[in-house]
């Protein structure tokens, strides 16, 4: 990404600035939740989406990189990624300097998994929409599923948003919403190689 005030380049990946002014330096993650505009617009029907000119039936000048399972970054990359395919994709987090990374193929079938009994990241089961939650204490530990409902701890007879994180049922706080990076599998292990890879 390129700062356009002071011509600084940034990592998509970890947020550090690698070019300009600012070397050296880190940008504030920020929670988001990974999901389709027709459920964005669905939760903010108020909401303006900023658009760039159409650019053709490709819609994007890196579709044919997309598509091409073998272009892995501009140079190319000679890796061995041993558990996944190169470009698929996975969503990256950490919990102090460990990182991990969850296979959507994983998310998928098990709509969520747990991040050192401390996170818990989910995919909606209707829309394929991904966030990323810390766990309250009545959760660690304890068996977790999703439904239609929602993210469930049957033990406690609470349900949370699957979207929000908002408490649909039970009493409890609303699930804190953390950042998760969506990525390439050989983006994100080439940034972090000691990944915990939940595949």
């Amino acid at each position: 990404m390129q700062d356009m005030e002071t011509k600084s380049l940034w990592s998509q990946i970890n947020g550090e600035c690698l070019e300009g002014d600012l070397k050296g330096k880190r940008l504030d993650q920020v929670a988001v939740r990974h999901t389709t505009y027709a459920e964005f617009k669905s939760d903010f029907p108020e909401a303006v989406m900023l658009t760039k000119p159409e650019l053709g039936p490709a819609q994007s000048p890196y579709q044919n990189y997309f598509d091409d399972p073998s272009r892995m970054g501009i140079f190319g990359r000679v890796m061995d990624l041993q558990k996944l395919e190169g470009k698929d994709k996975v969503f990256g987090l950490s919990i102090g300097n460990q990182a991990y990374a969850v296979a959507e193929s994983y998310l998928k079938e098990h709509h969520f998994a747990t991040i050192g009994e401390k996170m818990v990241v989910v995919m909606d089961e209707k829309s394929g929409s991904v966030s990323a939650f810390n766990l309250p204490e009545e959760a660690k530990g304890e068996k977790l599923s999703v439904t239609a409902d929602g993210l469930t701890v049957p033990i406690a007879n609470v349900v949370w948003s699957t979207a929000t994180g908002a408490v649909i049922n039970g009493d409890s706080p609303a699930l804190e919403p953390v950042s998760v990076v969506t990525a390439y599998w050989f983006a994100w292990f080439s940034f972090f190689p000691e990944t915990v890879l939940v595949h």
